[in-house]
């Protein structure tokens, strides 16, 4: 009777063992799983997020009778946006594109139509652009716009930056606020790029007065920006930014272009720079 018992309690110890070892291989198997279905999942949307991209869309209008009229218009249009509302976000683009003339791209191409059926209406612009910054959060973009009205030609500038998630442009004071940029400003950690036709130079911008010129002039473009609403190139949503630099444009009047000005402060932080895209 002692053998039997002895030998069912073997063949317990056994069974037990053999269960045990199914369970901890299921388990372990069970992990490997989740483990790989997690890093697949991390990947596609890390995939999703890196593929977010821009392509260039066109509008161009020529006329070859009467007075010369020739317009176009690049700007950039967001695609691979499987997690992105892209059509607020291209609108905002378009506009800016279209803000030349002081209106949104509807309002702007119904002017420019109207104008090309008259014979006596010159217009020759070309709006290009580069982009600054993109990765998920947001999309930079610096337009420049090359103008011919019978004398020399002439380029414009200016930017606009988008927070791609909430579908709106970024304003100055959401990146740095009056206070920092005055300190910024006044400890010299700038760099300015004169408009088309000023003499004024880099070393210029760097004298005290001329400093204290240039905060004055930030404050009344950030009061002047609460009445606006849209793209204007004239207010703080003028502003571009790359992973380390603020880009910022104001009308000063020494310079009929005004100017571009940037700090070293951080930008985006993170991202891709890229060139016109076609």
């Amino acid at each position: 009777m002692a053998c039997i018992q002895k030998a069912m309690r073997v063949l317990y110890k056994k069974a037990l063992k053999t269960v045990m070892k199914k369970i901890i291989k299921i388990t372990f198997t069970g992990i490997c799983f989740i483990f790989i279905a997690l890093c697949v999942l991390y990947f596609h949307m890390v995939k999703e997020v890196q593929t977010l991209q821009v392509f260039n869309e066109i509008y161009s209008l020529e006329r070859n009778e009467g007075l010369t009229f020739h317009v176009n218009i690049n700007f950039p249009q967001l695609k691979n946006t499987k997690n992105v509302n892209a059509s607020n976000v291209n609108e905002l683009l378009k506009n800016a594109a279209f803000s030349i003339w002081g209106k949104n791209a509807d309002a702007a191409t119904a002017l420019l139509e109207e104008e090309m059926e008259d014979l006596d209406c010159f217009e020759s612009f070309e709006v290009d652009y580069e982009i600054l910054w993109l990765d998920e959060r947001c999309i930079s973009v610096v337009y420049v716009i090359t103008s011919y009205t019978g004398g020399p030609s002439y380029t414009h500038h200016y930017m606009t930056t988008v927070d791609i998630s909430a579908g709106k442009y970024i304003e100055l004071n959401e990146i740095i606020s009056i206070e920092q940029l005055t300190q910024t400003l006044r400890a010299g950690i700038f760099e300015v790029y004169t408009g088309t036709y000023s003499e004024f130079q880099d070393e210029d911008a760097h004298k005290p007065e001329e400093i204290e010129n240039f905060i004055q002039a930030f404050k009344e473009n950030l009061a002047y920006e609460k009445t606006e609403s849209g793209f204007n190139r004239f207010s703080s949503k003028n502003i571009g930014l790359d992973e380390k630099n603020i880009y910022i444009y104001f009308p000063y009047n020494i310079s009929l272009d005004g100017y571009f000005m940037y700090s070293t402060r951080s930008g985006c932080g993170h991202g891709r720079t890229g060139g016109r895209v076609r």
